[in-house]
């Protein structure tokens, strides 16, 4: 099971302890919730996990508790807190309530991340911390930048330089040897290159090209994609390559602690934004981290991105716990 999948897991199950609070009689989000826990096992331990230590804090039943008891997974659980207006957020004392228990969770969900955190270490070569971007020069010249909680293993021969990204993003600077074909792996794609200047992400899984041509292969896609500078390649969620073009001055531009977003979800800012930040950082809603937006953000201050974000989108974040921040709606 790959960290990178519990992690996610966790977050969503957190995000949709918010929504199923505030909609609980809704039917077509309930519906979407089932599909989810459904769609993969990791989902469902998660959900256990979270809504298990939800209930245990312990407090009086809600009148929507029995809605709650029927959801898959909720037999013999109770609920804490009251459904509330969405406007009324801040100030409705069941909100606090859930607030608290949603803390008590993700100190819980804490166990889940930190033992796969332990193998990501004994696999790997280098890896980074919270907020660290760290620069490596290979044996052969080659020069890499790790983003934040990433990891990456090497195992160069004499006729080969293999690579594989355990996790999280890099960027990858290629010493020209035809004798010896340099290939990162990571989850979902490799890709293989003479000599060139690329990102891969084995969170998207996809790759970027700012220099060269890369040949992309997946697992889950038949054939090789050669991709040029300026453009990228993702892993759809149909099993195809997603192409599209990118601007290569801004490939990789977390290595100066920028990022850069244009026409982008809120949800993959946000999750761009995570492993620089201690903070478990939430969107409140599936609409509200679907919204696109644009601009230019500094990753070094995390909490001046959220800010950020609500000032120029007229939303909300509020500081729940030391650690927790929510986004959502005015």
């Amino acid at each position: 099971m790959a960290e990178q999948d519990v992690a996610r897991a966790d977050a969503e199950a957190l995000e949709w302890l918010l929504v199923l609070h505030e909609e609980p009689e809704s039917a077509e989000l309930v519906a979407r919730f089932e599909a989810w826990r459904a769609d993969d096992p990791v989902r469902g331990r998660a959900w256990d996990e979270a809504s298990g230590v939800y209930a245990a804090i312990g407090e009086v039943p809600p009148v929507h508790a029995g809605r709650w008891a029927r959801l898959p997974g909720g037999e013999g659980r109770m609920v804490s807190g009251a459904r509330r207006e969405r406007r009324a957020a801040s100030r409705n004392p069941g909100r606090r309530r859930l607030v608290a228990t949603l803390a008590a969770s993700a100190a819980a969900l804490v166990v889940a991340v930190l033992a796969p955190g332990a193998l990501v270490l004994l696999q790997s070569d280098y890896v980074t911390g919270v907020g660290e971007v760290r620069q490596v020069r290979l044996e052969d010249g080659s020069r890499v930048s790790l983003a934040p909680e990433s990891a990456l293993a090497v195992d160069y021969s004499a006729g080969r330089r293999d690579l594989r990204l355990v996790k999280g993003r890099a960027w990858f600077d290629v010493r020209h040897d035809p004798s010896r074909p340099f290939k990162v792996a990571s989850r979902d794609v490799a890709a293989e290159v003479l000599g060139t200047a690329f990102e891969v992400d084995a969170e998207a899984p996809g790759v970027v090209v700012q220099r060269g041509l890369v040949g992309v292969t997946s697992r889950r896609v038949q054939g090789m994609e050669r991709v040029p500078a300026g453009r990228g390649v993702a892993v759809g969620g149909d099993g195809r390559f997603l192409r599209a073009p990118v601007d290569p001055n801004a490939v990789a531009a977390w290595r100066d602690g920028q990022m850069v977003v244009e026409n982008g979800a809120i949800g993959d800012v946000v999750r761009a934004l995570r492993p620089w930040t201690r903070d478990i950082v939430l969107v409140r809603g599936r609409a509200l981290s679907e919204r696109r937006v644009t601009g230019v953000y500094n990753l070094r201050d995390p909490e001046a991105v959220t800010s950020a974000l609500a000032q120029a989108y007229d939303l909300e974040v509020t500081r729940v716990t030391p650690w927790i921040l929510v986004i959502s709606e005015r």
